[in-house]
């Protein structure tokens, strides 16, 4: 099943918690836990037309971005489109050169052609940075039914138009935990959660909110451009 491409997103806001005690509880399920440092640097279009959606619509926006995983692989960067229609999301992504960033921004081309084209028709000409979100993730993925969870600590704000993240302007409080499924959170899963209800959060439209977004007078429309 592929848990990528789509698939259900619920996330849920839980307490403080260190990422021993996090991995501790991971381990409990018997899945192999993963651990990265995350780096996600959100694009915008030339006339600014995702951050203003994001503003106007978090659960129903588009989001171009690059992420980078610290480690062996931080020479690649993966570039992401995600849309999401209420729990629904669908995302595809490929990876791309750290050094060619830049030209890939300013329209290079880069990836496989046919998740090219629709990065490319979703951006409507030249990217450019608006922020970034970092945090360390532990993620499982396995169980039946078949599901992934991810636990975001430590999430931090950096609104900016370079690649660059500068000092954080804002951090997400608790920790972020979110399970993306074929349908309804397994039993597994719920078992991590608390009883915790899942919630409206949009880490894009959290950093837009302390960006504010252009002033235009362009319609949203992701048609037309």
């Amino acid at each position: 099943m592929d848990l990528v491409s789509r698939r259900v997103e619920r996330k849920y806001r839980l307490p403080d918690a260190t990422a021993e005690q996090w991995r501790a509880r991971l381990a409990r399920t018997g899945l192999r836990v993963e651990q990265a440092r995350i780096t996600t640097v959100y694009l915008d279009r030339h006339d600014g037309l995702l951050t203003r959606a994001a503003a106007v619509d978090p659960g129903g926006c588009v989001k171009l971005r690059l992420r980078t995983y610290e480690g062996p692989v931080a020479d690649v960067v993966w570039a992401e489109l995600k849309e999401r229609r209420g729990a629904v999301s669908t995302k595809v992504r490929f990876p791309i050169p750290a050094a060619r960033v830049p030209a890939f921004l300013d329209g290079a081309e880069a990836g496989p052609v046919d998740r090219l084209r629709l990065f490319r028709a979703a951006a409507a000409g030249p990217l450019r940075p608006v922020g970034a979100v970092r945090c360390t993730r532990l993620a499982v993925e396995g169980g039946e039914p078949r599901a992934r969870l991810t636990v975001d600590l430590g999430v931090t704000y950096h609104p900016g138009t370079t690649l660059e993240p500068g000092l954080p302007a804002g951090r997400e409080p608790g920790v972020v935990v979110e399970v993306k499924s074929a349908g309804a959170v397994p039993a597994w899963c719920r078992a991590l959660l608390d009883g915790r209800e899942a919630c409206e959060l949009s880490k894009f439209a959290a950093l837009v909110h302390l960006r504010p977004p252009p002033l235009t007078k362009a319609p949203l429309n992701f048609v037309n451009g």
